[in-house]
């Protein structure tokens, strides 16, 4: 029940008071709180009637009216000016000292407003330390980093936060602490803000002075840095940056001439010490750069006898106890700050009004959406946290960066970010109506995290589209419930009726309204987590590797035209039926493959040939690595050097599959070009005929060829005891019967270096991490590397005749100088396919070509 109480209720300022206020009874905690809201609405009444306010002052008790008391002389204080200030000092000294704090603590803003000081007891310190200029009493509060924020009942303001830097950072700068003050004055630029602060305008006036005078140059803001500091604060500090602009010139006559320009602007802003600072560090920073001392500091001595100058190095070792006890101070208070920062991101992470602000999607308790895919048996989880913890902080990251530093422009839309440690992102940010809300709307963002960056730019359409038709469904089930929420009870006419008040307005506590609150759609989440599934799988199907062949490779061309050949052969053979069949005289050579004469007439793998082809069987060596655990490291090494270099490989064996299975194997490691076979023969074959020869025991070999050099013999042996050799396979039955004898007329030296790639191939074959298959592609890509090489020497030696110096230098460049390397490569020419080298050869022929040249 309300009552008019006041003896002037007559005049024309009429104030309201509870009855047991107007009884002399105490209030309650909540009386209180409409007396201050009562005050509120009676501000500008007051000031309406300054005449009649010492009436009023009168007429109330000091100790029991202290919340009236208080406005009329906070209104009085804000008179543009003051008839009689020593009554009002009076005043207002009596309030001080007899004033009710019990009532006054509902009103602190307006109460420090009174006093003329912050409600920040260390804001408070630190200004009159200023303004004395002794600035060693309040280093002990400064050097310690504020963890904490004391709330005041709720009283505390932003501005409190702003000063306690803005100040500590002009005590470390006029204590010339230049390091510790950019820190203060970074912090309060730094500040979240929606609305310029005269206070950060200074502080970054003053944190663009201090950067030159420490480090020579203007130091890049954080990336959280509030837009306002790029749209608003930077052009209002124009001569500030032409300052730093003129400074990196390092030319100090230009420098000055500026600040004789702009003195004007200096010395209005107080900041005219700072910049004579900055011309002088200017000319320490330019000796500094003559003498090439990067430290900051020149350490030098003079010696008395002959004026020399010798310049030393930092004399700082890191090793005497002071530096160590320094070093260890500094990791004690890193570890208390990791242990404070943990403290709080727990404290945020469990508190009630974070979690129902808005981002709780699920209540507690709730154990997620699930969906099974059958086809990929993929599971597809939607919950309010990820279970895996390095997932949780890749999507906490995401999320909060979607959301404050990673904007795109309109702050409505779609934008990429992210690198190779924590993901790639793509946001879409837009808003949603709330009647309830500043602005009449939130801002929420919906992201999609990939570690696959090619992957999700190609995704960016796909994604555009349908994630833009979740958010226009979103928005308008939003639009509908703002839209009647506002014809029920419009919320902008209600707040722009609000009374003007200098009494801190109380918020009513109340958290942010959940999405499904927006929507009013209570099965929002399960329709949220049915469209993102079909959003991942659709993504994820979408786009498939496909392998694009390339250009087609020696071995390919090749192959090609030994088809080509065999068909023609063919058809010849086909013509010619008619006519006497005359034996041939000699086996015929199989490049590259395991064939005799025509390969479409049967009779004809045996007519005439010492040799036949007999059906093939299972593979009895399985690989490389398999070959030379059986031969042996030192064995094979001359084996595949020789198979290399283009030498004749011959085997003698009683098994023809045995044979024909070692050459399947060792011709993995040529060109399809290169690859000349006799799979198994009753006399032996010169070398240029065939480089595999495959023999039968009883054959004799001319003994020139057995002390040649260019041949190696692999001679199969019945082997006098089982398992004679450790293989890859437990089943190698086969090779349990055999040993193997690797004879040569000029072994390989173990010290010998050897061709690259055989080193190479070696190299893969005793790494047991790789597997079989891998080794193969190690393979085709050191063929691929080394034909590569091929080619270009058959282009600088054959087609454009350099000389031999110039040869040389090119098989320098290539890192095929060695002796073994250009044998190599002077064998592997022989396997250019004849399409290369025709496509050579006519290049050079042609008119075009030969006037490019020249």
């Amino acid at each position: 029940m309300w009552t008019a109480a006041w003896p002037w209720a007559r005049t024309p300022v009429l104030l309201l008071l509870p009855r047991p206020l107007a009884l002399g009874l105490p209030l309650l905690p909540g009386q209180m709180t409409q007396l201050c809201e009562l005050i509120n609405k009676s501000g500008e009444l007051l000031a309406k009637n300054l005449s009649h306010l010492d009436t009023v002052l009168g007429a109330l008790d000091v100790q029991e009216h202290s919340l009236g008391v208080l406005a009329v002389l906070f209104v009085k204080f804000s008179m543009p000016s003051v008839p009689d200030f020593e009554t009002l000092f009076s005043q207002v000294q009596l309030f001080i000292s007899t004033c009710n704090g019990e009532h006054i603590r509902y009103a602190t803003d307006t109460f420090a407003g009174l006093c003329h000081q912050l409600t920040n007891a260390l804001v408070e310190r630190k200004q009159l330390c200023l303004l004395a200029k002794c600035f060693k009493p309040a280093l002990p509060y400064l050097d310690v980093d504020m963890m904490d924020i004391c709330k005041e009942n709720g009283a505390y303001d932003a501005k409190h936060f702003l000063c306690y830097y803005y100040y500590g950072g002009m005590i470390y700068t006029g204590l010339k602490n230049f390091e510790r003050a950019l820190y203060f004055y970074e912090q309060a630029i730094t500040t979240p803000a929606m609305a310029v602060s005269h206070i950060m305008l200074e502080s970054y006036k003053k944190y663009i002075l201090v950067s030159l005078i420490l480090l020579g140059k203007v130091q890049q803001l954080p990336k959280y840095t509030s837009q306002i500091v790029g749209r608003f604060i930077k052009p209002l500090s124009n001569a500030y940056h032409e300052l730093a602009q003129v400074y990196s010139t390092n030319k100090p006559s230009e420098l000055r001439n500026l600040v004789n320009k702009h003195s004007e602007t200096f010395t209005r802003d107080n900041n005219m010490g700072l910049v004579k600072q900055c011309l002088s560090s200017l000319y320490k920073k330019n000796i500094q750069r003559l003498t090439k001392i990067e430290d900051g500091e020149i350490f030098a001595s003079i010696n008395q006898k002959d004026g020399m100058v010798c310049f030393h190095d930092n004399p700082e070792k890191y090793n005497n106890p002071a530096m160590l006890h320094n070093i260890d101070q500094e990791m004690l208070k890193c570890i208390e700050l990791d242990e404070r920062l943990k403290a709080m991101d727990q404290e945020i992470t469990v508190n009630p009004q974070f979690v129902q602000k808005g981002c709780r999607s699920l209540a507690a308790g709730h154990p997620g959406y699930v969906s099974h895919d059958t086809e990929t048996s993929i599971k597809y989880v939607s919950h309010q946290h990820p279970n895996h913890p390095q997932l949780f902080s890749i999507v906490r990251q995401a999320c909060v960066r979607s959301l404050s530093c990673e904007v795109c422009p309109g702050r409505e839309g779609p934008i990429f970010f992210g690198d190779e440690q924590h993901g790639f992102v793509f946001s879409h940010t837009f808003f949603i109506k709330d009647s309830l809300a500043r602005g009449f709307q939130r801002w929420y963002s919906i992201i999609t995290i990939m570690m696959d960056r090619i992957y999700l730019i190609n995704s960016w359409p796909f994604l555009l589209g349908k994630i833009r038709g979740i958010i226009d469904e979103l928005q308008g089930k939003a639009l509908k419930v703002f839209e009647a929420e506002q014809y029920g009870c419009p919320q902008r006419a209600q707040r722009m009726n609000t009374a003007f008040t200098p009494f801190l307005h109380q918020r009513n506590g109340n958290a942010a309204r959940s999405l499904t609150s927006l929507t009013n759609d209570e099965n929002l989440w399960a329709c949220l987590h049915t469209s993102f599934a079909w959003l991942l799988k659709a993504c994820g199907s979408r786009l498939t590797e496909k392998l694009l062949e390339g250009a087609p490779t020696e071995d390919t061309l090749v192959q090609m035209e030994k088809l080509a050949d065999l068909k023609e052969e063919s058809e010849g053979w086909d013509g010619s039926e008619g006519e006497e069949e005359k034996p041939s005289a000699q086996p015929d050579v199989v490049e590259g493959r395991e064939l005799t004469k025509c390969p479409t007439d049967a009779s004809l793998m045996s007519d005439g040939s010492n040799w036949n082809v007999a059906p093939r069987r299972l593979s009895v060596f399985r690989s490389l690595r398999h070959m030379r655990q059986v031969l042996g490291a030192s064995a094979f090494r001359m084996l595949a050097w020789h198979v290399l270099m283009g030498n004749q490989v011959i085997w003698k064996a009683r098994d023809a599959d045995l044979v024909q299975s070692a050459f399947d194997i060792l011709r993995t490691m040529l060109p399809v070009g290169c690859v000349r076979i006799i799979p198994y023969s009753d006399r032996y074959e010169e070398a240029y005929r065939c480089n595999f020869l495959g023999l039968s025991p009883h054959v004799h070999i001319p003994p020139h060829i057995l002390s040649s050099e260019f041949a190696v013999l692999v001679e199969v042996r019945t082997a006098t005891r089982c398992s004679l050799y450790p293989v890859l396979f437990d089943d190698e039955q086969p090779l349990s019967k055999y040993e193997f004898v690797v004879t040569s007329g000029s072994p390989v030296a173990a010290d010998r270096v050897g061709p690259t790639i055989l080193n190479k191939i070696e190299a893969a074959l005793t790494n047991q991490n790789l597997s079989v298959d891998v080794v193969d592609q190690c393979l085709v890509c050191l063929k691929e590397e080394w034909m590569n090489k091929v080619k270009v020497l058959f282009k600088f030696t054959k087609v454009d005749s350099r000389p031999k110096e110039d040869t040389q230098k090119l098989l320098s460049i290539l890192g095929a100088a060695e002796e073994d390397n250009v044998k190599l490569l002077k064998f592997w020419m022989t396997g250019l396919s004849k399409t290369y080298k025709s496509h050579l050869m006519s290049t050079v022929r042609s008119p075009t070509s030969s006037e490019s040249r020249n």
